[in-house]
């Protein structure tokens, strides 16, 4: 479902009034307007107030989360951290931020909480500007619901596309390619960068005649672990696995693989934004040298296999949920310096996804080992998934081709795909 307006949308509308200066967009219809659009989910979403003209509200179905666009006159602040900056202030927010490209332009985004009328709420929320006005772009939920809506939440916001003169020139594209790479499918995502220089640590890896220093920030870190007690860990003798993904034990026979395609995709969506560091480098490499697909996909290879093997269950404390799932996430591999198959594999994978490859994961319980699926113009092992042939991808220890998979798990009958979204 798209709703056009002539103005962009922010939160709750009963949480503004005139103290930040709006601008009404009557003289710019003939030539401006934006749209967002709303995925097609269980939850509808109703337009509930857009009588300003310069602010749009919408609310789903359950009334639990809402989606808030407003457009400011650029004589309300100075940059669009200021702006953002009396926003927190006036409503008495806690949470981050870090500087994006949205739309095109500079922009600031963030994840806070703040209360209001005695109410929690969790919220995303993006502040930028071009040469005319400012935007302020917002999906939030009721807090306790936020986990569950922060995907439907980010994926509205990112639809976001501006219109001067009918045609379409600043969006979050979807079909736009990643230049210096023309092969490679690209992704709809957006390059977050680190925020300050005193919330980020180091993780050095040597590779080939490479020798890179990588940033992540310690929030990143901090999140990540939190959000792996959330799912591995147990309330009472309960696990919070099952529940955590609405999992059916007694109707889903297949509960065990149900939950790792879950897992895995979770731990995707919450670490791609994670690895700015990693993406802007190789993304660089590419341009500079000009690689091939094939031959990026095998330097960036050769970077995960030399990461040390390591179960994280070996390594971190016992009855945290990465000691119990056994799994590290990008900042925990960074923070440990190791990592063991399914780690380094999604780690790896998110990084060719974030370059615009075509990867998934491929699982064996009959094995205990998990894989990357590239679909690449390579030789070897593969499986296919819906039409197109993934090539097994090796990363637990160097030397492994695109193509190889160990001898003593060669029967693919034991493999079954991951598919990553």
């Amino acid at each position: 479902m798209k709703y056009k307006f002539f103005v962009i949308l922010f939160l709750l509308t009963f949480l503004f009034n005139n103290q930040v200066k709006s601008w009404q967009y009557d003289k710019q219809k003939a030539t401006y307007f934006y749209t967002i659009d709303f995925p097609d989910s269980s939850e509808n979403w109703d337009l509930i107030d857009d009588s300003k003209f310069y602010n749009a509200f919408f609310q789903n179905k359950d009334e639990n989360s809402f989606i808030e666009v407003t457009v400011y006159d650029l004589s309300s602040a100075s940059t669009n951290r200021g702006l953002l900056n009396y926003i927190i202030d006036r409503y008495k927010m806690k949470g981050s931020s870090y500087d994006v490209i949205f739309c095109r332009y500079n922009a600031v985004r963030g994840e806070y909480d703040f209360n209001y009328n005695n109410a929690k709420y969790m919220m995303d929320i993006v502040v930028f500007s071009d040469t005319y006005y400012f935007y302020v772009l917002m999906g939030y939920s009721y807090k306790k619901y936020f986990d569950e809506k922060e995907l439907e939440l980010k994926e509205v916001i990112d639809s976001c596309k501006i219109y001067y003169d009918n045609d379409i020139v600043y969006s979050n594209n979807k079909d736009e390619k990643e230049p210096g790479i023309a092969s490679i499918v690209t992704q709809n995502k957006i390059i977050e960068k680190n925020k300050s220089d005193d919330e980020k640590y180091f993780f050095n890896v040597h590779w080939y005649q490479f020798n890179k220093s990588f940033e992540f920030l310690r929030a990143d870190l901090l999140s990540s672990k939190k959000e792996l007690s959330k799912i591995g860990e147990y309330t009472g003798k309960i696990w919070n696995g099952w529940g955590y993904f609405n999992i059916d034990l007694d109707n889903d026979p297949d509960f065990n693989f149900t939950f790792w395609k879950k897992f895995y995709q979770e731990m995707y969506n919450k670490n791609y934004y994670r690895i700015n560091d990693v993406y802007n480098y190789f993304k660089e490499l590419a341009d500079s040298k000009k690689y091939s697909a094939y031959q990026l996909a095998n330097v960036i290879l050769r970077f995960v296999q030399v990461i040390p093997y390591e179960r994280p269950m070996n390594i971190t404390q016992k009855g945290t949920g990465t000691n119990i799932l056994d799994y590290f996430s990008p900042n925990e591999i960074a923070e440990y310096e190791k990592g063991d198959c399914d780690s380094k594999s999604l780690f790896l994978a998110i990084i060719y996804r974030r370059l615009g490859y075509d990867a998934i994961l491929f699982h064996s319980a009959y094995y205990g080992h998990v894989m990357v699926g590239l679909n690449i113009n390579a030789t070897g092992n593969y499986l296919e998934n819906e039409g197109n042939k993934y090539y097994f991808v090796e990363t637990t220890y160097p030397d492994w081709k695109i193509g190889d998979i160990p001898p003593n798990m060669n029967d693919l009958s034991k493999w079954r795909v991951v598919p990553i979204k």
